[in-house]
């Protein structure tokens, strides 16, 4: 008798839990690969509120400048449309100075 080769082992469970001559039997449909989403590109965050401190202000509506400490550093002079730490100055009163960040505001008044 002639010796066959071994058959290589291979998963037969398809033949039994879809039988061959059953009216119910559909092909296989591979189930799709799910789609990776890109990564949303997140806008970084507004730079905090600086901790702002109104010392005093000069001048008249035209040309005022704001004596202001920064993050508890020595006092210094700003004038209208400067930047602190990404805040603009955007408005100045007598006793007050306005600081804008995008949509975010920050009141510093004097003597607060």
């Amino acid at each position: 008798a002639l010796a066959r080769p071994a058959l290589p082992e291979t998963d037969h469970s398809a033949l039994t839990t879809r039988p061959l001559f059953a009216p119910t039997r559909r092909p296989v449909i591979p189930e799709p690969e799910p789609i990776a989403e890109a990564p949303k590109e997140v806008a970084p965050p507004p730079p905090s509120a600086p901790d702002v401190t109104l010392t005093g202000i000069v001048g008249s509506d035209g040309a005022k400048r704001a004596l202001l400490s920064i993050d508890e550093d020595p006092a210094e002079w700003f004038t209208l449309g400067d930047s602190i730490n990404g805040w603009t100055i955007s408005a100045m009163g007598s006793d007050w100075v306005l600081l804008s960040n995008g949509g975010q505001n920050l009141r510093v008044e004097l003597f607060r």
